[in-house]
């Protein structure tokens, strides 16, 4: 189990060493990022560097593997006689070599502290170790999602809960985060970094909930489109397109279908007080979920948020076959098109007959 959790990880950084074997020595060509950082960092994880206080070498000249020594079973066997020794091993273990010749020539690099860090946690599960490089690597680049996203497989680990909590924001602690952490353990075939994504992508979803219910919807009984109200709405605004919907506990057993059907165009995760969300994203968001809900989801309660930007709409009601049994909704910042759309319903529609 643990030789197959690290092996696909660590495909991508045995690629980039390949040719450290025959090739020239080691500090005459740059090593290859094992994944290349995202541009589209947050701002600074200040909670994250908080977090890493305890682990976290200072800025100074010295190397973190000055200040921590490896300690002889950090690394796998070097020689046959010692074990045995796969050729992904040899790799690692050249890999390993290879980084921190380069750290010690560049102490403040921060994509070989991440790239080591990535073989502790990965390749050797060796979490102490790829904490101590990781957060060094977020110290001298702040902005690094994918250092990000290590640390936070590495906290996601059984156990270190507490630390996991001192990582989240303040305003996320408040988050049903455990019941997030929960769920991702329990994905089948997930590895580390995916499972930090999903993590954060949970939350996200759980903050866009946390938004609309701050504010107040207006009543009304109208049968709409969907997908035509949706797209509507989304075309008066820029930036992307995000579709949320949010089901009651007691209706989890109906839209069970909408779980096992929706990936990986739709993610679903726990929400506050045992609700199941759904989460959807880009322009086939609208009638991808529309359709989703009409085959899966009839006759059940929920709420459909749609936000964008700054924009956010709420629908609360029920699906239908062909369409959506509108109760309460909200717009913010208003707009007169799509209030006229909600409040005029489908052209035929039935009014919404009153349930209890």
């Amino acid at each position: 189990m643990k030789a197959r959790r690290w092996r696909g990880a660590i495909a991508s950084l045995l690629l980039a060493f390949q040719g450290c074997k025959q090739g020239p020595p080691p500090d005459s060509t740059a090593v290859v990022p094992a994944v290349v950082p995202r541009e589209d960092a947050p701002t600074e994880p200040r909670s994250f560097l908080d977090a890493c206080s305890a682990s976290m070498a200072p800025a100074s000249g010295r190397t973190i593997a000055d200040e921590a020594p490896l300690a002889g079973g950090e690394l796998p066997p070097r020689s046959a006689t010692a074990g045995e020794v796969g050729p992904h091993r040899i790799a690692v273990m050249e890999a390993i070599d290879t980084l921190r010749h380069r750290l010690s020539r560049d102490p403040r690099d921060a994509a070989l502290h991440r790239q080591l860090g990535e073989i502790y946690l990965y390749a050797l599960g060796n979490r102490s170790s790829a904490l101590s490089h990781l957060c060094r690597a977020l110290d001298l680049s702040p902005l690094d999602v994918t250092s990000r996203l290590a640390l936070l497989a590495a906290w996601m680990a059984p156990g270190a809960e507490l630390e996991l909590e001192v990582a989240l924001r303040q305003s996320d602690r408040s988050l049903a985060w455990r019941e997030a952490l929960e769920h991702v353990r329990s994905l089948p075939r997930l590895a580390e970094h995916a499972a930090a994504e999903r993590f954060e992508r949970i939350l996200h979803m759980q903050r866009l909930i946390r938004l609309a219910a701050g504010l107040r919807r207006e009543r009304t009984r109208s049968t709409v489109d969907l997908a035509a109200l949706l797209t509507t709405w989304a075309d008066a605004g820029s930036g992307e397109l995000e579709i949320l919907i949010s089901v009651e506990a007691k209706h989890r057993a109906k839209t069970s279908g909408l779980e096992k059907s929706g990936e990986p165009d739709v993610i679903s995760g726990p929400g506050f007080r045992g609700r199941r969300l759904f989460h959807s994203t880009g322009s086939g968001a609208p009638a991808g979920v529309a359709a989703l809900l009409s085959e899966r989801a009839q006759d059940v309660r929920l709420v459909v948020v749609a936000h964008q930007g700054t924009r956010s709409l709420i629908l609360s009601g029920r699906a239908q076959k062909t369409a959506f049994a509108l109760e309460r909704f909200a717009i913010s910042p208003d707009a007169l098109r799509v209030r006229e759309l909600v409040l005029a319903g489908m052209p035929g529609g039935k009014l919404v007959e009153k349930r209890p």
